[in-house]
């Protein structure tokens, strides 16, 4: 039996860092800092080689700066549905990547961009460079490793040493080559989504409203009910201004996904306007010479809108909005306040801790990459990472309710429910006749008033005593 095609992409490991980073595998435009590789050769298709790569293309990969270190990922074509590109007679065909294996074809061209997830494998050239990456990797904020498979072997070191082939396509000639590809990437916007899912899952242990919030967006269904929420998420699926949305969120949404700087940018947007003025000029007094205590601001703030740009100005960063808390806050403000954090710093600043929750980098990898591929109607689809669940999807189950409630000390967050009235007391004992097992109900004012003041970083913790429990 013939043994199995296996496909790879060479890059370089600072690239790799930045795929990480990003949850992306882009066009070199979605990168915030490239180094040239084969994404450079075939724009707006990331190519992969099937059982080798020629000589030219693997020192291409480090050849921009010295000190670049090679290595290959390795695909799972399996996770891809739809079409891909081959070069035929020095022309690109279409091939569906179901026949992939029955074809005799030493290149695919993938659009991007590739969710994360399709990557089987991270192959390195030698044992030290497999070491010396994942010890980088520790330094980065923002490159966890823990759903990649880094591999080593004598066996794979062998495909940074083929020899050419005369069947070998000159780089010279792929480089001539004219693709025609969408330059209609906002990848901006694409990062921005996946921050806001990726903040969504974290905020939604608060409550029954974040939770169903954060299900319906991650299932593609509209936000009802909540019109703050309704209009930023609308953003993402309807582009361009209607009288369905509402124009002021719209344009300070189109402001946090395009911006530079967020600050400078909306303030010079609520200046454009004279309906808007006033909240530009609260905003540059409470960010210059405000003396009113932080918390009288937001109190005084009149509506949900007014409270987020404070919150937008007052804390950096999503960590740092994990970290505030009000009595003055209701969920909706929380998660509000989180949804706009996440479109602003878009998934590449997601806390480390948050992006190692179990496979949510790879969920939320696959969700950008249909966003992306879905907004540009390409011919290829990614097969969905099982959807992680949320702390409030746990306590759906009494005995990790129990857990919880006795690992946080919030026992006074649940209630005991007995299911059957007919009983009789002996010695001052209810007795039930059988067995009658109790259901815990969680008390939704006084849960979120103690999970909103606590910042969760055990989530993997969580997961894995559910898994035991359920």
């Amino acid at each position: 039996m013939a043994s199995k095609n296996r496909w790879y992409m060479p890059t370089n490991t600072d690239n790799l860092r930045m795929i990480i980073a990003q949850g992306l595998i882009s066009s070199p435009k979605g990168f915030s800092k490239y180094y040239s590789d084969v994404l450079e050769l075939f724009p707006g298709y990331v190519p992969l080689f099937r059982n080798r790569i020629q000589p030219d293309i693997l020192d291409s990969v480090v050849s921009e700066v010295k000190g670049l270190t090679p290595c290959i990922l390795e695909f799972d074509l399996n996770k891809i549905e739809g079409l891909a590109k081959t070069i035929s007679n020095s022309e690109l065909i279409d091939v569906l990547l179901k026949e992939v294996d029955k074809e005799n074809n030493d290149l695919l061209l993938l659009l991007a961009p590739i969710p994360i997830s399709c990557i089987s494998k991270v192959i390195f050239k030698t044992n030290a460079d497999k070491k010396a990456f994942e010890d980088d990797a520790e330094l980065y904020s923002n490159v966890p490793i823990n759903t990649l498979k880094l591999h080593y072997t004598k066996t794979d070191q062998k495909l940074f040493e083929v020899k050419p082939d005369i069947t070998d396509y000159p780089i010279a000639k792929l480089k001539s080559m004219e693709f025609n590809t969408s330059n209609n990437t906002n990848y901006n916007k694409i990062y921005a989504f996946g921050g806001m899912l990726t903040n969504m899952f974290y905020f939604a242990k608060n409550g029954t409203i974040s939770n169903e919030v954060f299900l319906s967006c991650t299932s593609g269904k509209k936000i009802g009910g909540y019109n703050d929420l309704s209009y930023i998420v609308d953003y993402f699926y309807n582009s361009e201004k209607s009288e369905n949305n509402n124009h002021l969120y719209h344009s300070i949404v189109d402001v946090a996904v395009r911006s530079k700087d967020f600050k400078e940018g909306i303030i010079e947007f609520l200046e454009s306007d004279t309906k808007t003025v006033n909240m530009a000029n609260k905003l540059k007094t409470f960010e210059a010479i405000s003396d009113k205590p932080v918390s009288e601001e937001f109190s005084d703030a009149k509506t949900l809108l007014g409270k987020v740009l404070l919150m937008l100005f007052h804390r950096e960063n999503t960590e740092g909005l994990m970290e505030y808390n009000l009595d003055v806050f209701t969920e909706e403000d929380y998660l509000t306040f989180a949804v706009l954090f996440g479109i602003r710093d878009k998934f590449i600043k997601v806390p480390k801790f948050l992006r190692e929750s179990g496979d949510l980098q790879n969920f939320i990898s696959v969700k950008m990459a249909n966003y992306a591929h879905e907004n540009l109607n390409s011919q290829i689809k990614f097969k969905e990472s099982r959807q992680p669940l949320t702390i409030m999807d746990m306590l759906k189950n009494d005995r990790f309710k129990e857990y919880f409630a006795k690992e946080l000390s919030i026992e006074s967050c649940f209630q005991t429910v007995i299911p059957r009235s007919d009983y009789h007391v002996v010695k001052g004992k209810p007795i039930f006749e059988g067995i009658v097992m109790p259901k815990f109900e969680i008390l939704e004012e006084k849960y979120f008033k103690f999970m909103s003041q606590q910042m969760t970083k055990e989530y993997n913790k969580y997961l894995d005593k559910y898994n035991k429990v359920k």
